[in-house]
């Protein structure tokens, strides 16, 4: 899915057919900066997923080292 489009249009009213895109490169720059510091807001905010999920896979690998290891493991 594309974050943005940019539409380049030959331009009809004059005859030398320049090229016109819209939006315009001063539009472009502006979202594109909003948009990365959301991004970056976004991510800042986040945890890292990797080291909670680390933090409760280790719980529950020790908890069940430590059943075993006592001998009242099931099975």
């Amino acid at each position: 899915m594309p974050i943005f489009r940019v539409y380049t249009v030959l331009d009809k009213e004059k005859n030398d057919w320049k090229v016109v895109n819209n939006p315009n490169h001063n539009k472009i720059k502006t979202e594109i900066a909003t948009f990365m510091k959301q991004i970056i807001q976004v991510t800042s905010v986040v945890p890292r997923l990797e080291g909670v999920f680390r933090k409760d896979r280790d719980l529950i690998v020790d908890e069940k080292k430590t059943i075993e290891l006592s001998g009242s493991g099931v099975g």
